[in-house]
């Protein structure tokens, strides 16, 4: 037992190991991880950036589709005049006021259809 006491004792109380990695640039097989990881890292920057013009570019879309549906159709002049709101000339204030007006039109619509949808249950449950 005095054995282990004096080890133990001897021993010292903290002792750290400390663990080093370096990078030899020497090496053909680290330079071109390097190489591989960094061309990687580029290209995926490159596909974020274009899926979010591509994303912003459908959400103007779905919005002219909306547009054009709220107003029951659109004729040439208009839709040139729209196309001009959102690419050529972009007007962000129009472009509110337009997303706007779609959205009253269908809060109407919901509204509408909820209130028939109200009025036919009604009729149902008193022809019981």
């Amino acid at each position: 037992m005095e054995d282990l006491k004096r080890i133990t004792i001897s021993q010292k109380p903290d002792s750290k190991v400390r663990h080093y990695h370096s990078i030899d640039l020497r090496s053909s097989k680290v330079v071109i991880t390097i190489v591989c990881l960094s061309v990687l890292l580029l290209t995926s920057l490159f596909v974020n950036v274009q899926q979010v013009i591509v994303n912003s570019r459908m959400s103007d879309n779905d919005l002219k589709y909306r547009y054009i549906k709220s107003t029951n159709g659109i004729n040439h002049e208009n839709l040139n005049k729209l196309e001009d709101i959102f690419y050529f000339n972009p007007d962000e204030k129009l472009i509110r006021e337009i997303r706007q007006n779609v959205e009253n039109c269908e809060k109407k619509i919901q509204n509408t259809a909820e209130n028939l949808e109200h009025e036919k249950f009604r009729n149902f449950k008193s022809k019981k």
